[in-house]
């Protein structure tokens, strides 16, 4: 039964003099489920719109910006966000490598994140990214699609004893542990500030590239690891392993992966995430003039779902609640879940 969540009061904080003042909010790429969420905030613009250079005027006369993965961040939107006043952007995403934090820094903008709105959303896609791989579900469904009912090309494997790497020990990556350890696999994982109360192999990362049946990222993208899976690295992979992302579509070199498909290096992938998924993921599109994304989708052995992962009722509740506290706190003068440049 999930456990009803207290309403969120109106924005707002008293000044020196207390007088009470309520800051205003413009939220881009607004999903409607989301908008309900938040309504009870007060001043709130909603708008579906990305943020870019051309759509910042819509957050004129707001005091703080609200934004998703799909928005731009860089240093020509932050400067022109800087001059309407705006001082703090609310992002409501754990993510942050879209944001220009050295312009962020640069204009005095202070930008807040949600660290930890919902792990077990995230590594329960993860899994089941896993079991649609691993018992052959994408072809199976196919085949049924063309009335096809025979079970030929859909042999698959178990995940009981069998070996899962996963990158990123951190809230997701430990509840994806812990949803593998219930099937009965061996886990490993690999994290460069490793939790000593998991209970987990931890190892370096050439070792779970080659040990690993699955290999599961769940670590944040930082300039130091796009392309961590790369033809390096795939080349080390057993060529019956499957590789799942619902982490950050730049952790993964398209063409590497898409190579190691083709010339059966790798058995499957599972995506949530593509480094190309702007301006096609929360789209609806009439064609689709990715010729890489397009290979992607035509393989039986790679499904893929469009950045979905967080998109539970529970999570969607969390950001809320998170980016209410993170605004008002913010007012304040008590900012909590900064990002700051030396994290980036």
């Amino acid at each position: 039964m999930i456990k009803k969540r207290q309403k969120i009061a109106k924005l707002s904080y008293t000044v020196a003099d207390k007088e009470t003042y309520m800051p205003s909010l413009c939220c881009y790429s607004t999903q409607a489920e989301l908008k309900t969420l938040l309504e009870p905030l007060g001043q709130i613009v909603f708008t579906d719109e990305h943020l870019n250079a051309s759509t910042c005027t819509l957050a004129q006369g707001c005091d703080t910006v609200c934004a998703f993965v799909t928005d731009t961040l860089n240093r020509d939107v932050l400067c022109k966000l800087a001059k309407q006043g705006i001082r703090h952007i609310a992002l409501r995403t754990s993510g942050y490598d879209h944001v220009d934090l050295s312009a962020a820094d640069e204009f005095k903008l202070i930008v807040t994140h949600v660290p930890a709105y919902s792990p077990q959303a995230i590594a329960e896609h993860a899994a089941a990214l896993t079991l649609m791989l691993s018992h052959k579900l994408q072809q199976s469904l196919r085949h049924q699609a063309h009335l096809d009912f025979r079970l030929s090309g859909l042999l698959g494997f178990n995940l009981h004893q069998k070996t899962v790497g996963v990158i990123g020990a951190g809230s997701i990556g430990a509840c994806y542990v812990n949803i593998m350890k219930g099937f009965g696999a061996k886990l490993i994982a690999y994290d460069p500030y490793p939790k000593p109360d998991l209970d987990v192999e931890y190892t370096s990362l050439s070792k779970l590239f080659e040990q690993s049946d699955v290999v599961s990222l769940h670590c944040p993208l930082t300039s130091k690891n796009r392309y961590l899976i790369n033809t390096h690295n795939l080349q080390k992979m057993k060529p019956n392993a499957i590789l799942i992302n619902t982490a950050r579509g730049g952790l993964v070199d398209t063409k590497a992966l898409l190579y190691a498909l083709d010339h059966n290096l790798l058995a499957g992938a599972g995506l949530d995430v593509y480094e190309f998924e702007k301006g096609v993921f929360f789209e609806s599109l009439t064609n689709l003039k990715d010729p890489l994304l397009n290979a992607l989708l035509a393989k039986d052995n790679v499904v893929i779902t469009p950045h979905q992962a967080f998109f539970t009722q529970e999570a969607l509740e969390n950001v809320a609640d998170i980016v209410t506290d993170n605004i008002q706190s913010f007012w304040q003068g008590i900012a909590k879940n900064t990002v700051e440049k030396s994290r980036h």
